[in-house]
């Protein structure tokens, strides 16, 4: 206990990413052993430590699968067989310290004429919601929960409404080119 305290009067001294710098420590450790509130910025780089250096995090969530690549941003993809579309999802729960969920959704299509692409401004078309996540945790436990129960749930639910304006779109462009 009397070492948490000294961290904790570290990090209140110094700042939390001063202090994770002079003790050289991953931020997840510094959190755990701390117990110092973590905050959105600090939440989204726990998660991307937890996902991709130590491969703690789900890799599959229902039809997708979910990796953070090395510069920190989380993706889905998977593809719908059926129509032979793939989807490309970008949804880093706190972007850039932000306390929200940006997700930005893209289809691909391909078809007899060629591929379609929509979303992320290919097209003139834009998948793109976000929602607001919580600006603190106590714990990394309470972050983990938070993660697997609201996150998880609520991207993929926010994936499929985008999805669905994506056919539109996609419709919509195969109609104008004749593509069907």
């Amino acid at each position: 206990m009397k070492g948490r305290k000294k961290l904790y009067d570290l990090i209140s001294k110094n700042g939390f990413w001063e202090t994770k710098k002079m003790l050289s420590i991953p931020a997840y450790d510094l959190y755990r052993i701390s117990k110092h509130p973590i905050d959105c910025d600090g939440a989204g780089y726990v998660l991307w430590e937890l996902g991709s250096k130590r491969d703690l995090l789900v890799k599959k969530y229902k039809e997708f699968t979910v990796e953070f690549d090395y510069d920190g941003v989380l993706r889905w993809g998977t593809q719908i067989e059926r129509d032979n579309i793939y989807v490309y999802v970008l949804a880093t729960p706190f972007w850039d310290g932000n306390c929200e969920v940006p997700v930005d959704v893209e289809l691909e299509k391909e078809t007899r004429s060629g591929v379609i692409l929509v979303g992320s401004g290919n097209n003139g078309f834009e998948f793109f919601d976000s929602y607001g996540a919580p600006k603190e945790f106590k714990d990394i436990e309470e972050l983990l929960i938070w993660f697997k129960e609201v996150y998880l749930p609520e991207t993929y639910s926010t994936i499929h409404r985008l999805i669905d304006e994506g056919y539109v779109a996609i419709e919509k462009m195969m109609l104008d080119r004749g593509s069907f």
